[in-house]
Formats: structure tokens, C-alpha cells, sequence
């Protein structure tokens, strides 16, 4: 059941879905395409203050057993990011009318209101406020949010003109946050703020795991970047200096079914294909796992059919000090991928016949690869092997 304005709004736009844009003329296409991207704009600035009342009658709690913002998740599948910015936004109707009402005219888009509420809400002083946000809703009428976003850092500056520069850094370092959400392709998202020195920390400590690895390596500075920063946090799990969690050092679990142990030895012909082994409990891919257990800091559990734990190995691979200390005076203190020169710290020593397939945790089976030739031989056809000479290859299969 909707009210009459609603429905006539919906059979309207039932019209609008069912016409072809492709019999418009440029001019008529183009007029009707920003028409709709204003009406997008006050539609969001309708349902903003709709969400309002809902959350203070509290009506979901009412109807649903649930709050506004679960409610937009868990019935809507709103993302929780995007519902957690329009009840900010929506909050502020009574105390800051103007900046829904620039939604409901078409003149601000929620990706605007999200940074001016966010930005106004850390200023104090009322008449500061009310000095931002007028000229961020003018701003937002000719800005696109990205640089909105850039402009909000020099605004600060301007509206902060008797602040010390110690009352200006700390002010600055209290913007920081570090944000990671699962994405529905099972990807994580990463996106935050650090201040000036953290960033430098930061950067510093990416720059030399940042490089290329040879000539071969075909990753963006951008996914080089991505992985330097896994590698960081793989080094400082390596070297158990890491605060101990519920009083056990951080520790990383990869859970796979017996059955398809057995297949990986040929102990088991019936068993699936496709291998089901998690990590906190996110599949992963048999080759995943494999590179995994070879020498990172990760307990293998092997699962029974009822998913009880039939057998938790140990943190460590079997290579011994002894292997270790052998391995990184053969490897001459780097990546044995043909020239590759990243240092022994950032490698892990590889099986190069996986123990699963039947290989010896042995010094001939042993080799030393960074993390990126390590990811490089267990999941795409470049392969690195030592021949008979004892010399390190790599080749295409």
C-alpha cells in the first residue's frame, strides 16, 4: 500500500523505464539525462528525510524488530557504508535544514552532504558551523565531491586562523581512520586519512618492498603498492614481535577438508575437483593454500566430513634452523628468481614439489622466492625451478 503521490510517481516512472533512449535525438537525450541526474539528487534528499521521522518514531523498531540503519542493510541490502551516511545525513534535518533542503532542490548530491555533515560535525563553535556549511552548499552546486573533498582541507585552515600550529597538527591527526570492508566479490576494501607523519612512516617503509621484481614483473606501481603493503604486514608477523591476542601470538588458520587433502596425494579418487579450503573463513584456491603452507606463519587445520578438527599442525613449516640458515647462504641473501634482489627478510623458502604431491622438506627441494615470485609460481604458468646444475630458472609451462 502507498499513498497517492508515491504511486503516481512510480507508474510515471514505469513510463519513463519502458522508453527506448536510443529514439531520442542527442539534444532531447541529453536535456532528459540531466533532468533525471537533478531528480536523482531530490529523490535523495526525499528519502533522507523520510529516513528522519522513521528513525525518530523509531518505526522500524516498531514494524520490523530491527533499527533504521539494520533495517536499510538486512531489508533494503543498502552496503552498511552507504547506510550509515544517509541516516548521517538524515539526522541532520532538524538541526541543519539547509543542507537537505540543497538535496531537495537538486543542488547537492549525498555525496556532497556526506562531506559537509561529516566536516561540520567536527567544528565546534556554532557560528563556524553555520559559516562552513553556507559556503559548502554553494560549493557543491559547481564541485564535484572529490575535489569538495580536496578544498575541505584548506576551509579548515581558513576557519582555524587563531589556532596554533600544535593545535592545527593535533586537530589534523584527529581526522585519521583506517577503514577495511569485505566487498561482495570477496575482495577487501581499504580506504582511510593519516596525518602528515604517519603517512611519511608509511610511505617510507612501503618505498623498498614497493619495487619492481625484475623484468617480468608486469604489476601497476598501484598493485605493487598493494602488495607491499600485505608484505609489511606479513614481516612484522614473522618476526613474533606483534602484541600477543587473548594471550596466543597472531596467528593466521587455513582449514582444509580431509578429502581434499587425500586428493592432493592421490589417496582419493572420488573427491571434488574443486578444492574448499578458508581462510577466516573466506574460500580460497587450492594454490592459495599450497603457497600458504609452504613457510608463512600459518597453522594448517584439517577438517573431518562433520567439520571436526582432526588434525592443527604446527605454526611453522618443518624446515629446520639448520635448512634455513643453509638455504640463505646458498641463496646469497636474496630472491633466487633470475634477477630479482629482494632481500632474504621479505622471502619465504619455498617447497619446489609441493609436500602434498609427495616433495621432501629437503635443502634440494628448498627455495628462496619473495613474496612476489612466490605468488608468481603457485598461481599463473610462470614456474621457478633449480635444474640439475643447482642454478634457479624461470620458464612458461
Amino acid at each position: 500500500m502507498l499513498t497517492a503521490v508515491t504511486q503516481a510517481f512510480v507508474e510515471d516512472l514505469d513510463a519513463l523505464v519502458t522508453q527506448d533512449p536510443h529514439d531520442l535525438p542527442d539534444v532531447l537525450l541529453l536535456a532528459d539525462t540531466e533532468a533525471l541526474l537533478r531528480l536523482q539528487r531530490r529523490l535523495d534528499g526525499v528519502l533522507c528525510r523520510r529516513l528522519q521521522v522513521i528513525d525518530t518514531r523509531d518505526a522500524t523498531t516498531t514494524e520490523c524488530g530491527r533499527s533504521t540503519r539494520a533495517w536499510l542493510v538486512e531489508d533494503q541490502l543498502l552496503s552498511r557504508a552507504d547506510a550509515g551516511a544517509r541516516m548521517a545525513v538524515a539526522r541532520t534535518v532538524v538541526t541543519r535544514p539547509a543542507i537537505v533542503g540543497a538535496m531537495l532542490a537538486g543542488e547537492a548530491s549525498l555525496d556532497h552532504t556526506k562531506l559537509i555533515v561529516g566536516f561540520l560535525g567536527k567544528l565546534k563553535d556554532p557560528d563556524t558551523k553555520d559559516h562552513a556549511e553556507k559556503l559548502l552548499l554553494e560549493a557543491a552546486t559547481f564541485t564535484d565531491p572529490t575535489t569538495l573533498c580536496r578544498s575541505l582541507h584548506a576551509l579548515a585552515d581558513r576557519l582555524s586562523l587563531d589556532e596554533t600550529a600544535e593545535g592545527r597538527a593535533v586537530r589534523k591527526r584527529e581526522g585519521r581512520y583506517l577503514s577495511l570492508r569485505d566487498t561482495i566479490d570477496q575482495m577487501v576494501s581499504v580506504s582511510g586519512m593519516l596525518d602528515r607523519v604517519g603517512a611519511t612512516l608509511l610511505r617510507k617503509a612501503l618505498y623498498p618492498l614497493a619495487v619492481k621484481a625484475g623484468d617480468i614483473d608486469e604489476r601497476t606501481p598501484a598493485q605493487r603498492h598493494a602488495d607491499a603493503l600485505v608484505e609489511l604486514a606479513r614481516l612484522a608477523m614473522n618476526t613474533g614481535q606483534l602484541p600477543d591476542t587473548a594471550a596466543e601470538p597472531t596467528q593466521i588458520v587455513v582449514t582444509t577438508p580431509l578429502e581434499d587433502l587425500e586428493r592432493e596425494l592421490g589417496l582419493n579418487d572420488t573427491a571434488t575437483d574443486t578444492g574448499t579450503a578458508t581462510l577466516d573463513g573466506t574460500p580460497i584456491t587450492p594454490n592459495t593454500a599450497r603457497m600458504l603452507a609452504c613457510d608463512a606463519g600459518i597453522i594448517p587445520a584439517v577438517l573431518g566430513s562433520h567439520s571436526e578438527i582432526l588434525d592443527l599442525g604446527r605454526s611453522t613449516r618443518t624446515w629446520t634452523r639448520a635448512q634455513r640458515r643453509a638455504a640463505k647462504l646458498r641463496a646469497g641473501g636474496h630472491c633466487e628468481s633470475p634477477k630479482c634482489q629482494a632481500s632474504i627478510q621479505r622471502c619465504d623458502l619455498h617447497h619446489q614439489h609441493h609436500w602434498a604431491h609427495g616433495g621432501k622438506t629437503d635443502l634440494n627441494n628448498a627455495i628462496y622466492l619473495c613474496t612476489y615470485h612466490h605468488w608468481l609460481t603457485h598461481h599463473t604458468p610462470w614456474q621457478i625451478t633449480r635444474n640439475k646444475a643447482g642454478h634457479v630458472e624461470i620458464r612458461r609451462t
